[in-house]
């Protein structure tokens, strides 16, 4: 899996606590990922609790690419 770089701003959104975080990677596991992790050049600008649940489920994290 790829490692992404975190954007400054995503400090902004805070981080799922364990149990959250937990939960919403088993539910990627089971339904799939519903929105793509959000990278600005080459960083993550939004999504860091989708690609923390993805990498903890085993999940390729689906991610769009703002220009």
């Amino acid at each position: 899996m790829r490692a992404y770089p975190i954007h400054p701003a995503a400090d902004m959104f805070p981080m799922l606590a364990e149990s959250d975080l937990a939960a919403l990677a088993e539910d990627i596991r089971v339904n799939g990922q519903g929105e793509p992790v959000v990278l600005w050049d080459g960083q993550v600008l939004d999504g860091r609790n989708r690609l923390a649940a993805c990498e903890l489920a085993g999940v390729e994290p689906l991610t769009r690419t703002l220009k």
